[in-house]
Parts: C-alpha cells; sequence; structure tokens
C-alpha cells in the first residue's frame, strides 16, 4: 500500500495517519486519515495547531522540539517561538487542510491567509479555480474582495497529503498565470509522490524558472494493490433539527450563494482571506466564545466540540480555550468525504444536507459518550447530528 522513504523527526506512523477505505469511489479506493487535524477522528485540541507550527519551522528554522512533543502526546506546546514574514501568502486546501493551513499562517508573524472553497459564491471577486483530480469534489475556488496576489513574493500552499501533486502543480499554474508570484513552498504532513510525480515539477521548475519548495513531515510512495469499490448499506439521514444558540462574538459578512443571497458567513475563516492581526483576534474570541459556552455546559465535563465542513481552525481553538478552563476536551468534525464503515476506524456514520450539500457525521455512538457535543458552526445550522448536542452559532 505505501513505504515511507523519510520520517523527518521519527514520529510513530501511527501517531500520524491511518489508512481507511473510500465509499463508493471508482478513482482510488483508500485513504489516508489523518490522526493530528480532527477531521474525521476525535484529536487532543492542541494537536491541531502544534501541527501547523511542526510543518513551519521546517521552512524557517524556529524550535519546533515542544510540538513534536505535543503529536507524541508527552506534552503541552509552546507557541512563543515562531516566524516573520509580511510578504508571503499562506493558502489552506479545504476541506481538510483549512485548520492547518491557518495554524501555519499563525506561525508566521506578518502573513496573510486564505482557505480555498467549495462552496459557490456570488458578488465576490474569484481570485482562481482549479480542480483536484482525485477527489469526490474536484473544484476548489479563492474568492476575496481583500486579498491582491500581487502584493506576496512568496506563496505557501498548505495540505495535508500529496498523493500526485498534481492539484498542487495546477493552482501553482494557475496563480503564476493570474499573479507576479514566482516563489512557492509547500507544506504537507504526507508527500507521497514517486520520482516520476517528482520530475513533473522539477520539469516545471526548468522550465520556467519558477521556485518550488516541498516540506512535509513523512515522505514515501504508495502502491494501489486493492481496486475494490466499497459501498455503505445503511446509513441514516438526518431530519430532525434542534435549536440554536447564537453567541455573537465573531463578526459576520453576508455572502450570497447558489442557496441563500443572504448567507451570513464568520469573518474570520479566512475562506475569503484575513490578515495576521485578524488571526491574533481568533484567539481572543475563541477564548471569549469557550468561557461563554462553558456558561452552559452544567456540571457536564466531558466534552467534544465539533467544527462543521471548512469550519475547522476557529472551533479547535475554542477546544484548546476550554481544556485550559478545566473541561476534558477532543474535537474533530463534520466532513464531506464518503469514507466505507470498516467497523475498527470508521464505525458508524450519518448523512445530513446542509444548504444543499451532503455532510457525513462519522462515529456518532463514540461522540454519544461525551457529557455534550458542543457543534459550533460559522453559518447558520439546525441538524440533530446526534442525541446530547448542543449548537452554537459562532
Amino acid at each position: 500500500m505505501y513505504k515511507v522513504v523519510k520520517n523527518q523527526f521519527n514520529i510513530p506512523e501511527e501517531l500520524l495517519f491511518c489508512i481507511g477505505k473510500r465509499d463508493n469511489n471508482k478513482k482510488r479506493s483508500f485513504l489516508f486519515i489523518s490522526k493530528l487535524l480532527g477531521k474525521h477522528l476525535s484529536v487532543n485540541p492542541d494537536v491541531v495547531k502544534s501541527t501547523g507550527f511542526l510543518l513551519s519551522s521546517l521552512k524557517y528554522g524556529f524550535n519546533n522540539a515542544t510540538h513534536i512533543s505535543c503529536i507524541k502526546g508527552i506534552g503541552k506546546p509552546s507557541f512563543e517561538e515562531h516566524a516573520f514574514d509580511k510578504n508571503v501568502l499562506v493558502i489552506g486546501f479545504c476541506e481538510t487542510a483549512t485548520a492547518l493551513g491557518m495554524s501555519v499562517a499563525s506561525s508566521i508573524h506578518g502573513s496573510s491567509y486564505i482557505t480555498t472553497t467549495r462552496e459557490t459564491i456570488h458578488n465576490m471577486k474569484q481570485l482562481l479555480r482549479f480542480e483536484e483530480p482525485h477527489s469526490h469534489a474536484s473544484t476548489h475556488c479563492l474568492y476575496s474582495d481583500s486579498i491582491d496576489l500581487n502584493r506576496f513574493k512568496e506563496i505557501i500552499l498548505v495540505d495535508d497529503e500529496i498523493t500526485t501533486g498534481i492539484s498542487l502543480l495546477n493552482l501553482i499554474k494557475e496563480i503564476v498565470k493570474n499573479s507576479s508570484v514566482r516563489k512557492f513552498s509547500i507544506m504537507t504532513i504526507l508527500d507521497w509522490r514517486n520520482e516520476s510525480m517528482k520530475d513533473n515539477y522539477r520539469k516545471y521548475i526548468s522550465e520556467t524558472g519558477i521556485e518550488i519548495y516541498v516540506y512535509s513531515l513523512l515522505s514515501g510512495y504508495v502502491f494501489e494493490e486493492n481496486t475494490t469499490i466499497y459501498k455503505n448499506k445503511n446509513v441514516t439521514h438526518i431530519e430532525k433539527t434542534l435549536d440554536s444558540i447564537s453567541l455573537n462574538i465573531f463578526s459576520r459578512q453576508i455572502v450570497p450563494t447558489l442557496e441563500n443571497p443572504c448567507t451570513k458567513y464568520v469573518s474570520y475563516t479566512g475562506r475569503f482571506g484575513i490578515d495576521y492581526e485578524c488571526i491574533n483576534k481568533v484567539e481572543v474570541f475563541s477564548n471569549k466564545t469557550a468561557n461563554e459556552v462553558s456558561n452552559y455546559l452544567g456540571t457536564n465535563k466531558r466534552i467534544l466540540i465539533l467544527g462543521h465542513g471548512e469550519n475547522i481552525y476557529i472551533p479547535s481553538r475554542v477546544a484548546f480555550y476550554l481544556q485550559n478552563i478545566g473541561y476534558e476536551v477532543s474535537f474533530r468534525t463534520t466532513s464531506r468525504t464518503p469514507i466505507y464503515c470498516d467497523g475498527e476506524i470508521i464505525k458508524d456514520v450519518q448523512t445530513f444536507d446542509d444548504r444543499g450539500v451532503i455532510y457525513h457525521f462519522y462515529n456518532r455512538e463514540e461522540a454519544e459518550k461525551y457529557d455534550k457535543v458542543i457543534m459550533l458552526a460559522d453559518t447558520p445550522f439546525n441538524k440533530m447530528i446526534c442525541n446530547n448536542l448542543m449548537i452554537f452559532n459562532l
């Protein structure tokens, strides 16, 4: 299935990822499920931001000892060591790497940050559009009225995993076509490109003079032997709704979408571009949110914080601050990604519709073992995805 060639910090593979099966996917039968991002599996909220700092340290060289220890589960991270670069834009890939991308950006003082999105946005400038060939939802877009690509000397592209590198190269080509940027760094947890795929990069660099540097925690190559198409059965689709609580701590902006001309998005997710000052404000607002949420928890102490879709970073930071207050907190999110229930990694699945898109909530039975499950939504949300749920609109 795969062979590891280099493990940058000798972090055991089983702490970084496990291998799951895709549901009803003819392009590829497997996927690497991260144990660092909270996207499909519950994690300690410390780990999410620490992973971004660890990746950033590969390029900028600041001290990363506490982040390695955090990922190994033997210590608390320190976020004091950081880089400084006001000429860099960090782009995080949706859905899985949106929090990883902002974690990287938060480690680079002076940086700006934006995520790709699969949402269809109207009345906002579309900076770029490109395809991710192996994905279940292949089209990525960048929207922003505030980001000017030509302002930056370098762009850092952040994804959780590279298999072929085609998507990232597609994006680089689009950026080069539409801006003056000629220097790129790619940061990823797993780099599975084989030599032929790396040759595609070398050829492009040689032909164009574009600078591309790749940083990863682990690299190797994959070889797919199993061509089975897996298919989930007896999937429950959730229709039941639940009232939500509006916190109004994070500011919102009205952005027209295909489904709703008045969709209200939280302004600080990075979906439409933010600067470093706003990234810092996420910490302040997340701390306030944690304190506000704690007022609703009563005697409940064991808490699961949920993000939803592309909204990962802010819920992970709220989870971090709830942990600091004294709660026992884990973190994960819902997902668009269809994953086969193998009974071991992914034990059960429920689907639900949110604004015309089918999302998945995995391992509900595990979630209901917590005292409370807290959904933190960046757009209006009301689906009752488990019995011990409370929904807060950020």
